[in-house]
């Protein structure tokens, strides 16, 4: 049996995969024997420009810019330290796309019917209420 849990949201890093907060990753995933996945920022060049506060700016853009660089909310850092040796133990272990991530869907797929507000088709079973 093989544990995996996410790193966690906790690294305060920049948009270049930099900085951050050292010893984010928090239990369960900073346990000995589990695997602990961080988040990579995906290349998607999301630039849209939007206005906060007044001013327009492009929020994403940093977020979107590479596929090599921690996103900057992934949990970083070791853990363990003093138990685990002057330095504790590498976590994440492992790291993956995390970052606007867009799943597939069928060529068949009809938004016009799923978002539709009307669509109230319930399906009724024999037997049940």
């Amino acid at each position: 049996m093989l544990f995996v849990f996410a790193a966690g949201n906790g690294g305060n890093g920049d948009d270049n995969g930099l900085g951050g907060n050292s010893e984010s990753v928090q239990s369960p995933a900073t346990a000995k024997n589990v695997i602990t996945v961080g988040a990579l920022e995906l290349p998607r060049g999301i630039t849209n420009n939007v206005v906060v506060d007044g001013q327009t700016n492009q929020p994403w853009a940093g977020e979107t810019d590479s596929d090599d660089q921690v996103a900057g909310f992934s949990a970083r850092g070791n853990v363990g330290i003093g138990v685990e040796g002057d330095s504790g133990r590498f976590k994440p272990d492992v790291v993956a796309p995390g970052v606007f991530v867009v799943s597939t869907r069928s060529e068949q797929w009809d938004t016009n019917a799923y978002y539709n507000p009307t669509n109230y088709a319930f399906q009724t079973f024999p037997g049940r209420r």
